[in-house]
């Protein structure tokens, strides 16, 4: 959820500001949302391919057969590491650093 215009910070009407400071925080969030588009994209698309490519597999009665028990009895730490050797990519994310404002 975001504030905008008056909403986020109200001026006096002697100023004729509201419209203006408005359309100048549509301008910042329209920014944000860029990059915050630019940040997940990658990723959740990754996410959504290998989600479909596990879905293909399993569609198969045999495959579905054989994989859940195998899930079920994997040890934990094995469930983690997934199948590349540095580790599944989806568990390894961290957040990114947003720049600190200095005062």
């Amino acid at each position: 959820m975001a504030l905008l215009g008056d909403a986020a910070h109200a001026m006096s009407p002697d100023r004729s500001q509201g419209a203006g400071q408005s359309i100048e925080d549509a301008v910042v969030l329209a920014a944000a949302l860029r990059r915050y588009d630019t940040e997940r994209r990658p990723r959740t698309q990754a996410t959504v391919r290998g989600a479909r490519k596990d879905g293909a597999r399993a569609t198969s009665p045999a495959a579905n057969r054989l994989v859940v028990p195998m899930l079920r009895l994997m040890l934990a730490a094995l469930w983690r590491k997934g199948l590349s050797p540095n580790g599944n990519s989806i568990w390894r994310w961290q957040p990114p650093r947003l720049p600190v404002r200095k005062p």
